[in-house]
Protein backbone atom coordinates (compact mmCIF):
# COMPACT_ATOMS: atom_id res chain seq x y z
CA UNK A 1 0.00 0.00 0.00
CA UNK A 2 1.26 3.71 -1.04
CA UNK A 3 1.49 6.09 2.09
CA UNK A 4 0.21 9.49 0.99
CA UNK A 5 1.31 12.76 2.61
CA UNK A 6 -0.23 16.21 1.81
CA UNK A 7 2.54 18.43 1.98
CA UNK A 8 0.71 22.16 2.80
CA UNK A 9 3.40 24.66 2.88
CA UNK A 10 3.89 28.22 1.16
CA UNK A 11 7.35 27.98 0.29
CA UNK A 12 7.50 26.29 -3.22
CA UNK A 13 11.31 25.28 -2.55
CA UNK A 14 10.69 23.45 0.76
CA UNK A 15 7.68 21.74 -1.08
CA UNK A 16 9.62 20.64 -3.92
CA UNK A 17 12.67 19.68 -1.78
CA UNK A 18 10.30 17.59 0.46
CA UNK A 19 8.42 15.72 -1.86
CA UNK A 20 11.25 14.63 -3.68
CA UNK A 21 12.97 13.21 -0.78
CA UNK A 22 9.29 11.55 0.72
CA UNK A 23 9.00 10.34 -3.08
CA UNK A 24 12.44 8.71 -2.75
CA UNK A 25 11.22 6.80 0.69
CA UNK A 26 7.95 5.28 -1.20
CA UNK A 27 5.52 8.00 -0.02
CA UNK A 28 3.22 9.03 -2.50
CA UNK A 29 2.91 13.03 -2.26
CA UNK A 30 0.47 15.78 -2.74
CA UNK A 31 1.32 19.47 -2.04
CA UNK A 32 -0.87 22.51 -1.49
CA UNK A 33 0.22 25.98 -1.08
CA UNK A 34 -1.92 26.82 1.88
CA UNK A 35 -4.97 25.52 4.05
CA UNK A 36 -7.51 26.36 1.54
CA UNK A 37 -5.83 24.62 -1.58
CA UNK A 38 -5.46 21.54 1.38
CA UNK A 39 -9.02 21.25 2.01
CA UNK A 40 -10.02 21.09 -1.76
CA UNK A 41 -7.96 18.75 -2.34
CA UNK A 42 -8.67 16.61 0.81
CA UNK A 43 -12.52 17.27 -0.13
CA UNK A 44 -12.27 16.47 -4.08
CA UNK A 45 -10.80 12.72 -2.55
CA UNK A 46 -13.79 12.20 -0.25
CA UNK A 47 -11.03 12.50 2.88
CA UNK A 48 -8.70 9.88 0.95
CA UNK A 49 -6.67 8.61 3.58
CA UNK A 50 -3.04 10.22 4.11
CA UNK A 51 -0.90 12.01 6.64
CA UNK A 52 -0.57 15.84 6.47
CA UNK A 53 2.28 18.01 6.89
CA UNK A 54 1.47 21.39 7.86
CA UNK A 55 2.78 24.50 8.06
CA UNK A 56 1.54 27.17 10.66
CA UNK A 57 2.24 30.45 9.30
CA UNK A 58 1.09 30.70 5.42
CA UNK A 59 -0.82 33.47 3.58
CA UNK A 60 -4.88 32.68 2.71
CA UNK A 61 -5.51 30.10 5.39
CA UNK A 62 -2.91 28.97 8.07
CA UNK A 63 -2.67 25.85 9.20
CA UNK A 64 -4.21 27.43 12.74
CA UNK A 65 -7.93 27.88 10.54
CA UNK A 66 -6.92 24.93 8.40
CA UNK A 67 -7.10 22.73 11.47
CA UNK A 68 -10.24 24.22 12.44
CA UNK A 69 -11.90 23.83 9.27
CA UNK A 70 -11.02 19.77 9.09
CA UNK A 71 -11.57 19.28 12.62
CA UNK A 72 -15.68 20.65 11.63
CA UNK A 73 -15.31 18.46 8.57
CA UNK A 74 -16.16 14.61 9.45
CA UNK A 75 -14.53 13.07 6.23
CA UNK A 76 -11.88 14.56 7.47
CA UNK A 77 -11.48 14.99 10.72
CA UNK A 78 -9.62 11.80 11.86
CA UNK A 79 -6.92 12.54 9.57
CA UNK A 80 -2.83 12.42 11.61
CA UNK A 81 -1.49 15.90 11.30
CA UNK A 82 2.43 16.42 11.52
CA UNK A 83 3.01 20.30 11.96
CA UNK A 84 6.11 21.96 10.73
CA UNK A 85 6.77 25.34 11.94
CA UNK A 86 9.97 28.01 12.07
CA UNK A 87 8.00 29.42 14.83
CA UNK A 88 6.91 27.68 18.05
CA UNK A 89 5.02 29.81 19.54
CA UNK A 90 2.96 30.18 15.74
CA UNK A 91 0.00 27.22 16.76
CA UNK A 92 -2.49 28.53 18.84
CA UNK A 93 -5.06 25.62 18.41
CA UNK A 94 -5.33 23.56 21.30
CA UNK A 95 -3.36 20.11 20.49
CA UNK A 96 -5.83 17.32 19.86
CA UNK A 97 -5.16 13.53 18.94
CA UNK A 98 -5.01 14.48 15.45
CA UNK A 99 -2.01 16.67 15.64
CA UNK A 100 0.56 13.57 15.67
CA UNK A 101 3.71 15.70 15.76
CA UNK A 102 5.38 19.11 15.98
CA UNK A 103 9.06 19.81 13.99
CA UNK A 104 10.52 22.69 13.93
CA UNK A 105 12.26 24.47 11.12
CA UNK A 106 14.87 23.39 9.13
CA UNK A 107 12.85 20.01 9.57
CA UNK A 108 15.25 17.38 10.28
CA UNK A 109 14.56 14.36 7.83
CA UNK A 110 14.64 11.93 9.98
CA UNK A 111 12.41 13.27 12.38
CA UNK A 112 9.78 13.91 9.75
CA UNK A 113 10.15 10.25 8.65
CA UNK A 114 9.57 8.81 11.74
CA UNK A 115 6.91 11.25 12.45
CA UNK A 116 5.31 9.97 9.28
CA UNK A 117 6.04 6.48 10.17
CA UNK A 118 3.88 6.67 13.57
CA UNK A 119 1.30 8.63 12.25
CA UNK A 120 1.02 7.19 8.90
CA UNK A 121 -2.80 5.18 8.65
CA UNK A 122 -2.77 1.48 8.35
Amino acid sequence: MVRTVLLVDDDEALREALGEALEEEGFAVAKAQNGRDAMRWLRDRGGASCVIVLDVMMPVMDGNDFLLAKRADLTIVGLPVVVVTASAGALLVDRAPDVKAFLSKPIEMDLLLAALTAAAPA
